[in-house]
């Protein structure tokens, strides 16, 4: 743990039981000023994956630097500037992931290997959030610079035809359905495929060829 999550521990504890109704807000006016903004900025983290709905204005920086003015949308981030980071806040995978998890990240540790291998991977405005969180950077210090958009393709996944088939697939080989989804959600994203590139029918195959790697 570095020394400004040292001295920010005590102040975000406090801060969760306030939220949780059991005691004051901790007081940020003694803070050091870079570490008061580094404070408010993880407590403005904390406020939107509590659940609040937070409307920061457009030009706020705290919704700039977390990506709160993304609500909504995937953010494509570059797996390369994560791994650097991470390597030089002397985090090991498990650890980044662990940080992540913790800000609200929804994010498996085979997800998180193969984002930091590739360019440019998309990832829900809450999980990119939280890695942004977790590694004490900006958003725009891991945003990949080319954001492909897999509009057509969430909603593919999220159709009633995928839906079925991986309910299908799930009963029949006794695996828990929203972890065999998630898997597959990972792997169809992460291959980047556009929506003018592919047909429904050649997703559909992808996502088959992935359940049948499932398999025991």
């Amino acid at each position: 743990m570095s020394n400004i999550d040292d001295q920010l521990e005590p102040i975000i504890d406090a801060y969760i039981r306030h939220r949780e109704g059991d005691g004051p807000a901790p007081d940020l006016t003694s803070l050091p000023d870079d570490l008061r903004q580094e404070a408010q900025d993880r407590i403005a983290l904390l406020e939107a994956t509590w659940g609040t709905r937070l409307e920061p204005p457009a030009d706020d920086p705290v919704s700039r630097r977390f990506g709160f003015d993304r609500v909504g949308r995937d953010i494509a981030v570059d797996g390369r500037r994560v791994a650097a980071l991470r390597k030089a806040a002397g985090y090991d995978l498990g650890e980044l992931l662990s940080r992540a998890t913790a800000a609200g990240g929804d994010i498996s540790a085979g997800a998180l290997f193969r984002l930091e291998q590739t360019a440019s991977t998309p990832l829900a405005q809450p999980t990119a959030s939280a890695l942004v969180a977790a590694l004490s950077t900006t958003l725009a210090d891991i945003e990949a610079t080319d954001d492909i958009d897999l509009g057509a393709v969430r909603a593919f996944l999220d159709g009633p035809e995928v839906y079925d088939l991986i309910d299908g697939w799930a009963a029949e080989h006794r695996r828990e359905r929203d972890e065999v989804r998630r898997v597959v959600e990972e792997r169809v994203l992460s291959a980047q495929y556009r929506a003018e590139d592919v047909t429904v029918d050649q997703l559909t195959a992808i996502v088959r060829t992935i359940l049948d790697s499932l398999e025991p």
